[in-house]
């Protein structure tokens, strides 16, 4: 039988050639070349930004987006793929891990923007502008309401400097714990809408923004109100308020 013949006498199928082996890549430097590039990453920061990363629990977030990238990083090698599409993969977590790292490093001033965003969509919620200075938004009525916190829980305010006390209505006042079949509405209050009936009662704590009172008087009205009320008695405890155009801005000791 002739070479390359079969047992038929036609061509005989030439054996299949063996697939070779993919070389193996050097999967741990290059890790340790994106672990380095990333530690750089980090100290041109810190270099740039002096200060802004002091204590050991800010660099919390920076040490958890260093082993995010290391195991994305050791997934991507264990694959081999191509070396072109894993430095393209590998820039990409590099700028996610930057923007992460300025958007830390400037935490600060991002919280401050949102609540200046807030202010101005939620006209309730104040902002401060100055040490020891915010500021409240009319709404789209002409007045002016603040969220608060008594005793740790939310309270939405209508502004009444026409009103002497601060006047709790009775739902907030339940939604506090507070037994109203245990009060006596005996003390008379002023408000803008006339004289009022109401319960003498102290609560441990009132906060509007960065204003917190301890042990303060207040009322609970006896009928239902629309919102609770911050009188004269909230703000004479403050160093001043004034109303500029649609900003009432307050200001405390």
């Amino acid at each position: 039988m002739a070479d390359g013949e079969g047992p038929w006498g036609g061509q005989s199928t030439p054996p299949p050639k063996e697939k070779q082996k993919p070389k193996p890549r050097s999967a741990v430097w290059m890790l340790l070349v994106v672990l380095a590039g990333f530690a750089l990453g980090v100290m041109a920061l810190s270099a740039a930004f002096p200060g802004r990363v002091s204590e050991w629990k800010d660099w919390d977030p920076v040490l958890r987006s260093g082993a995010v990238l290391a195991i994305v990083a050791t997934s991507l090698f264990a694959r081999r793929l191509p070396l072109a599409h894993v430095l393209k993969s590998g820039l990409v977590w590099a700028g996610i891990a930057g923007v992460l790292l300025l958007g830390y490093a400037y935490r600060d001033v991002a919280l401050d923007a949102w609540l200046r965003v807030r202010a101005a969509v939620v006209p309730g919620y104040a902002v401060a502008t100055a040490a020891r200075e915010m500021v409240l938004n009319r709404d789209e009525n002409g007045a002016f309401y603040a969220v608060g916190q008594v005793n740790g829980q939310p309270v939405a305010f209508l502004i009444d400097t026409g009103a002497s006390d601060i006047v709790l209505s009775p739902a907030d006042a339940r939604r506090l714990g507070v037994d109203l079949d245990a009060l006596t509405f005996d003390s008379p209050y002023e408000t803008a809408n006339g004289e009022g009936k109401g319960a003498a009662y102290r609560v441990r704590s009132l906060s509007l923004g960065d204003i917190h009172l301890s042990d303060v008087d207040v009322s609970i009205n006896q009928a239902p109100m629309r919102t609770s009320l911050l009188g004269m008695a909230f703000f004479k405890r403050l160093k001043g308020f004034r109303i500029e155009g649609d900003r009432l801005i307050l200001t405390w000791r």
